[in-house]
């Protein structure tokens, strides 16, 4: 089985569309999403609808939760605060009953997902170094996880036994 993993599109549907064929060209088997649909961009029903058609696994990102009513867009910056409600008033109720029955985690076959930290999902953690990483790697018994919500590429190796963790 060959994934595609796909994070924090955030309404940019150039961005998406470009990708989503990259994808297709590859010959992927399955698309995962883990988060941070909407956001920032432009687009915000345009990307949730080609998502929710062309990925076969989805996960909540912390800007999809404020539109599910599961977490206060009182704790985004101002700028982020002000778009994240802009993106609220273009949602319909079945976009918001998406978003607010959407799992934290994705389990698929040795592998474990979630939007940003695996530990507690729903707190949002950044992991930017390996330190960072120490209590989702604990907490999880799959040998590989992924996470998007930094913006930037990582990659974190763990013996948990001796609790180090490289990068």
């Amino acid at each position: 089985m060959r994934y595609a993993i796909v994070t924090d599109i955030h309404a940019n549907w150039q961005s998406w569309d470009v990708t989503l064929k990259d994808i297709r060209k590859r010959g992927v088997d399955s698309i995962l999403c883990l988060g941070d649909v909407v956001g920032y961009g432009p687009s915000p029903v345009r990307v949730l609808e080609s998502t929710y058609e062309n990925c076969d696994g989805f996960i909540l990102g912390n800007h999809d939760a404020v539109i599910g009513n599961r977490l206060d867009s009182d704790l985004f910056n101002d700028h982020a605060k002000q778009i994240i409600e802009w993106t609220r008033q273009q949602m319909s109720e079945q976009a918001v009953d998406l978003f607010a029955n959407m799992s934290l985690r994705m389990e698929g076959p040795g592998f474990e997902c979630a939007h940003a930290e695996l530990a507690v999902p729903g707190r949002f953690g950044y992991i930017y170094q390996a330190e960072d990483s120490l209590e989702s790697f604990s907490s999880s018994q799959s040998p590989l996880m992924f996470v998007g919500h930094t913006h930037l590429p990582g990659y974190f190796q763990c013996d948990i036994r001796r609790g180090e963790v490289k990068k």
